[in-house]
């Protein structure tokens, strides 16, 4: 039973994401009535762009952060201290995206960092994530709020304290643990 075109639903125009496997199938499959494909074109539009373009941004944020940590570290700082330039590149990813994708990157480095160039094993993954993660959120929480020169310095100030005040925390805590 062919439908007249007036009682077809209209198929939105989108440029092409491989977003979603069904809608894809059935899209491009012959086999399904043309009524049906805007059923497709609905569930592939459902991610939006922005959405799409925040998770590629932190995917990319994550990359710099890992490379900075690779090539610009200063090791041996008070016996067992390392400076890395990753936080500010997170700190960066962060004023732009928010503290979630903050939260994220500060995780996923992390994550990547334990795996490949660290030697503190567990304990030194938690406090690396606690440390760089208070201090991008609080950040870029208060840059959301007030988006000026000024905001990012109150921003990054509060950050530092905050990370000072955590780390003291972590470091009365965790540290014992870790020296066992």
């Amino acid at each position: 039973m062919v439908k007249d075109k007036e009682e077809m639903p209209k198929v939105p125009s989108a440029h092409a994401r491989p977003d979603d496997f069904i809608g894809i199938f059935l899209f491009f499959h012959t086999d399904v009535p043309q009524h049906q494909k805007g059923i497709a074109m609905r569930i592939r539009n459902n991610i939006s762009y922005e959405k799409l373009k925040k998770i590629i941004l932190t995917g990319v944020f994550t990359a710099l952060s890992y490379v900075c940590l690779l090539l610009i570290r200063v090791p041996d700082i008070a016996g067992f201290l390392t400076l890395d330039v990753k936080d500010a590149v997170v700190t960066l990813g962060a004023m732009f995206l928010g503290p979630v994708a903050a939260v994220m990157i500060s995780l996923l480095v992390s994550l990547i960092e334990l795996i490949t160039v660290s030697g503190t094993g567990f304990w030194g993954f938690l406090m690396n994530f606690l440390g760089t993660a208070v201090f991008s959120v609080l950040a870029s929480l208060l840059y959301k709020y007030k988006k000026t020169l000024f905001g990012g310095i109150i921003g990054l100030a509060v950050g530092t304290v905050g990370m000072i005040i955590v780390m003291m925390l972590s470091n009365l805590f965790i540290t014992p643990i870790y020296l066992e």
